[in-house]
């Protein structure tokens, strides 16, 4: 069986109330998380965080949902402890009903939240030299009743799969994209690159966090999520990912032969893996 990894939700598909007041997208939303520490690894550096949260339309049930995957970085046991620090703010963030269902105010308001923990995790750093390289990438996905918000920094990824057709919704911040986007390197050659797993950006690791990509998403039945640390896209094709998503009869069903591709390939890194339906 799989290793099971750091996550602050509960097991299996996680008991989790459905919104009673939900539409009906989010009324048949169904998820399963699975973490793995991979063959590599003596730690495993990921956490991840799903939970349904009220909103105030909702009033005391739960109105939407909260997906994030973090991959810790740097040494002395402080990669895993910047990530799993980021999912516990996330948790007590989301545990207070959503105020604002506008869209775009609560794409600042998760953008101001990024901040708020890149600027705790850097006082933690100054607090203990032992991490002064502690950071972790950050990638969330938010669902409300009729949209949805995105923000990432990093390299771990959202898809989306809709109408048989996959999609990266993030940018990977590492220094072979920025070539592939100049055109100095194809991404056929990036996968071997010297410096393919070099981050531009992280949440905790820089004076200043840089620009936050957020976004906000139109959601529709029949949605397919997938968050995901690089211990699974950088092992795993996107044209296999987008196979087992399609072919996959429920959310853990997806999630289990994903794992079980990555660690197949060589399970170089510690495997996070998210799978969402609509």
């Amino acid at each position: 069986m799989p290793q099971r990894g750091i996550s602050f939700a509960s097991p299996g598909r996680h008991g989790l109330r459905k919104p009673d007041t939900a539409a009906v997208i989010l009324k048949n939303l169904d998820f399963f998380d699975i973490s793995n520490i991979g063959l590599k690894r003596a730690r495993n550096e990921d956490s991840y965080l799903s939970l349904s949260f009220p909103t105030v339309q909702a009033g005391d049930k739960q109105g939407g949902y909260l997906f994030a995957v973090a991959d810790g970085i740097g040494g002395n046991g402080c990669g895993d402890l910047a990530s799993r620090m980021t999912c516990q703010e996330l948790k007590a963030f989301f545990n207070a009903p959503w105020i604002d269902l506008v869209p775009e105010r609560s794409e600042k308001r998760i953008d101001r939240l990024f901040h708020s923990i890149d600027r705790k995790l850097r006082r933690h750093a100054v607090q203990n030299p032992a991490c002064t390289h502690m950071g972790t990438t950050l990638s969330v996905l938010v669902l409300f009743e009729n949209f949805g918000v995105m923000a990432h920094v990093g390299d771990s990824r959202i898809y989306r799969l809709r109408e048989a057709r996959l999609v990266q919704l993030t940018t990977d911040h590492t220094f072979v994209q920025d070539m592939i986007a100049e055109g100095d390197l194809t991404p056929e050659s990036a996968k071997t690159h010297p410096f393919r797993n070099m981050l531009t950006r992280a949440v905790g690791t820089q004076e200043t966090l840089e620009e936050i990509q957020t976004r906000i998403l139109d959601i529709a039945a029949g949605d397919r999520f997938l968050l995901s640390s690089d211990g699974l896209h950088n092992m795993v094709s996107d044209l296999q990912i987008a196979s087992t998503l399609k072919g996959g009869i429920d959310p853990r069903d997806s999630a289990e032969h994903l794992l079980a591709a990555a660690l197949e390939k060589g399970g170089n890194d510690n495997v996070t893996i998210i799978v969402v339906h609509l």
